[in-house]
């Protein structure tokens, strides 16, 4: 079942990539301006990367602006790589045999987290030299890409090799040691993990809810089933979970015998289902401090009610080009100036909380030539942008592209990872 859906997300990755659509009404040079932009400074990466693959690359940022990024090889390695506001490399360090789940760390004090298939593995901030691993014991088969930072404990999810469950354990982030386990799951299964302060939600077929303590302990609140007739055949691989500040928790999930058909779906912080809203091929969701969520996929962006589940509105990608939109909106980001960011394949794209396409800017823009596909966005906290591109045949490249975006929102769910550092909790 793992390998089949990874092998789903390739096929919809690249669906995606060729799919497009008809220009956008409002897509005159009124109301779907063509931005003027700068590109701060412009650095290479340590390693080829594609963000059309996934478009997984999310850097952490920490609360000086240092820029951490993660990039996976074709070979079985991986390198990461640290840079100031100002586009100064701090460090870089290669690591041989080492394949992060993806390409996204979390930052926590003044350390750097990720995970493989065997390992969890944390890093100094300060230098990238490794501060401790932990290694599953005998009994589990796998860690999941799963993570986030509660309580402050690093908590990660794995599976059991005698398919009894899943398991959420809580590491102690100062030495690697293991707080607490708790079992979730009666099948092995990839959870999906998200946290608003010490309450955590995982999903799976069934919705979990856990407390973890201030020691570590962890306890499972409640569960309950998933629509549908058979838990077993869900499809949620790696798909956001959103948290609002009232407690209600909205993610995506489909079943493996219609992988394009997603069902959004909200439930309060008691286990009641509030409401669902069928999609085609749903992507990262975030939400603003009313609790709406946004959508995008790879038509449009939408806005949906987050106590009815109703849409508000649709909006699709501008396009550089005149007749064709060739653009998908993929990982928001919400800004301090009540705007949303999106980088994706050709752009970057800004659309204000009324469904209105308020920034765009191209390549050709920016002066970058043939450097797309671009990855999803960040923000600094002095408002610029942060984005990757494949590069020209060889290394990628990181820009910082002048802009007044006023940093990542600290209220809603403002992007996927929660934060501009990936702790994947809202209250951090």
């Amino acid at each position: 079942m793992r390998k089949f859906g990874i092998l789903c997300i390739c096929i919809l990755s690249a669906f995606v990539l060729l799919s497009s659509c008809s220009k956008d009404d409002a897509g005159d040079d009124d109301n779907n301006p063509t931005t003027n932009a700068n590109v701060e400074w412009t650095k290479q990466l340590a390693l080829p990367i594609n963000p059309a693959l996934g478009q997984n690359y999310m850097p952490a940022i920490d609360e000086n602006d240092n820029i951490y990024v993660l990039m996976s090889d074709f070979n079985g390695g991986s390198a990461i790589q640290a840079f100031d506001k100002n586009g100064t490399e701090l460090w870089s360090k290669s690591q041989n045999d080492v394949n992060p789940h993806n390409q996204m760390p979390t930052y926590f004090q003044n350390k750097l987290f990720f995970t493989t298939d065997k390992k969890l593995i944390c890093l100094n901030a300060s230098n990238g030299s490794k501060v401790w691993e932990y290694n599953i014991p005998d009994s589990m088969l796998y860690i999941t890409p799963a993570i986030a930072i509660v309580n402050n404990f690093t908590l990660i999810t794995l599976e059991k090799e005698t398919a009894e469950s899943s398991y959420l354990f809580a590491i102690n982030p100062s030495n690697g040691n293991v707080a607490g386990t708790l079992a979730i799951s009666d099948d092995r299964v990839w959870l999906n993990m998200a946290a608003r302060g010490n309450t955590v939600y995982l999903a799976h077929g069934f919705l979990y809810k856990v407390t973890v303590s201030s020691n570590g302990a962890m306890s499972l609140d409640w569960n309950v089933q998933l629509p549908g007739d058979d838990p077993t055949v869900y499809f949620n691989f790696e798909n956001d979970m959103v948290i609002a500040p009232n407690g209600n928790v909205t993610f995506a999930y489909g079943e493996l015998s219609n992988p394009s058909l997603h069902i959004l779906i909200s439930y309060n912080s008691q286990g009641q289902k509030l409401w669902e809203y069928e999609r085609q091929y749903a992507s990262r969701i975030t939400l603003d401090e009313q609790g709406n969520i946004y959508d995008g996929g790879n038509k449009d962006l939408i806005k949906i009610n987050g106590a009815n589940g109703q849409k508000i509105w649709a909006a699709e990608p501008p396009s550089e080009f005149e007749y064709v939109s060739m653009g998908n909106f993929t990982s928001m980001v919400h800004a301090n100036n009540g705007n949303l960011y999106c980088g994706d394949v050709y752009g970057i794209y800004g659309a204000n909380y009324s469904g209105d396409i308020t920034y765009s800017v191209y390549s050709s823009t920016l002066e970058l030539g043939d450097s797309t596909p671009f990855s999803d966005v960040t923000l600094l906290s002095n408002g610029n942008i942060i984005v990757m591109t494949m590069g020209n045949g060889t290394n990628g490249n990181i820009h910082c592209i002048k802009a007044n975006t006023g940093g990542i929102s600290t209220k809603g769910w403002s992007k996927r990872g929660a934060d501009a550092a990936n702790t994947f909790n809202a209250s951090l």
